[in-house]
């Protein structure tokens, strides 16, 4: 076969493969389905419905979330309901917050460009500003994982927060003297410290209201504590 016939060939190859790129692109791609708001919870104890409720469930039976879309980039598949409501289960924890909420962010097949989110869940209180089933919207979310620490056997003696003490040990005890955790339920501002550590007492109390001033100079007041806020926020910033 000579030179001229060769690249005849491959000319004839090259024009034949072309097109099917373009064919592609020329292929109608479905329209992004509008989310008009997602709600985002972060545990459920079973399943979806039908038995004891976590976080989740509720939204999806009161909401009518019927429409399961699976979601390969998250921890758990989505609901929606035909009035656009986009509910989103994380996983326990930072790492699979901030990973569930970056796919469904990225998945063209939703329209979140009008959406409005809602992060909710439940969070441990400080005593001296909530009360047990109070609702909080939170002014601020803290990464309480951005902290300094030091081994509490090496902690100075003189340190405010660290070291051991009676009121850790007795964290389940009645919460007199403060008066706002004696309250009954009631809706407030505040700010919440996410932190994937499990923290009691009232010396962890203070380390939090003392972190929270810290990382917004003085303005925040921590109020309440949770795990995934704060990977769920970083990745709607990043989106």
């Amino acid at each position: 076969m000579n030179k001229c016939f060769r690249r005849f060939i491959l000319v004839l190859l090259a024009i034949g493969v072309c097109p099917a790129p373009l064919l592609a692109q020329l292929i109608a791609q479905p329209k992004p389905i509008r989310i008009k708001v997602v709600v985002v919870a972060m545990f459920e104890r079973g399943e979806d419905t039908g038995d004891t409720p976590g976080e989740y469930q509720l939204w999806v039976e009161r909401e009518h979330l019927d429409q399961i879309i699976p979601l390969p980039g998250g921890y758990h598949h989505v609901r929606l309901n035909k009035d656009g409501v986009l509910g989103v289960l994380t996983g326990v924890g930072t790492a699979k917050a901030a990973a569930s909420v970056m796919a469904v962010g990225l998945d063209p097949r939703f329209d979140l460009s009008k959406a409005y989110w809602i992060v909710a869940g439940i969070g441990g209180g400080d005593p001296g500003d909530v009360s047990l089933g109070s609702a909080v919207w939170a002014d601020h979310v803290l990464n309480g994982e951005l902290a300094y620490e030091i081994d509490a056997r090496q902690i100075p003696e003189t340190w405010p927060t660290g070291p051991d003490s009676d009121s850790l040990r007795k964290a389940r005890a009645p919460f007199a003297g403060f008066p706002n955790a004696l309250k009954p339920p009631f809706v407030t501002h505040g700010d919440t410290l996410s932190s994937s550590t499990f923290r009691l007492g009232s010396k962890m109390d203070e380390w939090a209201n003392a972190w929270t001033r810290y990382y917004t100079a003085g303005r925040g007041n921590y109020m309440i504590s949770a795990m995934e806020d704060s990977g769920t926020m970083q990745a709607l910033t990043f989106l």
